[in-house]
């Protein structure tokens, strides 16, 4: 698992390299997930739960479970998207212009009577639009 999370994190360092303009809000967030690796599930109040189920302590440990993710069937595919919207957010009584992302792996199940996509497992979470900073409460686990 921690080899496929280094390829990951040198690809993304690779596109980092590029000029502040050319990079997505995508690119973005998960650079500054990256970043916050080693954040505690727990300093979230919407990832609790999520602790019971997966060995998972860490922002870093989650991602990694997702890109690791194992088919239960050679035929089935994980297909991870993500996507960030521009949203606003309250933070201390402050509001702060963001990127409200999320990061969904869904398996498509195929069936001699056809296909059909399950969501396995979502991540959700805001990062400040000015400096890219993530909110360490807004993360959501399902």
């Amino acid at each position: 698992m921690k080899p496929l999370f280094v390829m990951l994190l040198f690809c993304l360092v690779n596109m980092s390299s590029a000029t502040a303009e050319n990079k997505t809000p995508i690119v973005e967030a998960f650079l500054s997930l990256i970043n916050h690796k080693d954040v505690l599930l727990l300093e979230s109040s919407h990832c609790k739960g999520l602790l019971n189920e997966t060995p998972d302590k860490t922002i870093g440990d989650l991602l990694s479970s997702f890109l690791a993710m194992p088919s239960e069937n050679e035929k089935n595919v994980h297909v991870i998207n993500s996507s960030c919207e521009s949203a606003q957010y309250e933070n201390a009584k402050k509001v702060v212009d963001v990127w409200d992302c999320r990061l969904t792996v869904t398996e498509k199940v195929v069936t001699p009577g056809g296909a059909k996509e399950d969501i396995i497992a979502s991540m959700m979470f805001a990062i400040i639009k000015i400096d890219n900073e993530l909110i360490k409460n807004s993360l959501r686990c399902f």
